[in-house]
């Protein structure tokens, strides 16, 4: 347990497709650009657009639905873990 008063955020992935993108979150990157620790909202709202539109299209497989939610996990635990 920690005692300093640290945020722990704990994912557990079961699919390639999730964890890939994760990283790659975590890591700060979306769409092969790198968006560093300070997030901006556009970034956000451009990945719950994008999978919307998928979606609206009738093309949003369960694969990419786990990759977008994946970069999206990893993003925000990035963020999260510099506060």
């Amino acid at each position: 347990m920690s005692t300093t008063g640290e945020q722990v955020v704990t994912v557990i992935t079961h699919t390639s497709a999730f964890r890939d993108r994760f990283t790659q979150g975590r890591q700060g990157f979306y769409r092969a650009i790198k968006v560093g620790n300070q997030v901006k909202e556009d970034v956000i709202v451009d990945i719950v657009r994008n999978l919307t539109e998928i979606a609206v299209e009738g093309w949003l497989s369960e694969d990419l639905l786990r990759r977008d939610v994946g970069i999206l996990a990893g993003i925000l635990t990035n963020c999260a873990s510099l506060v």
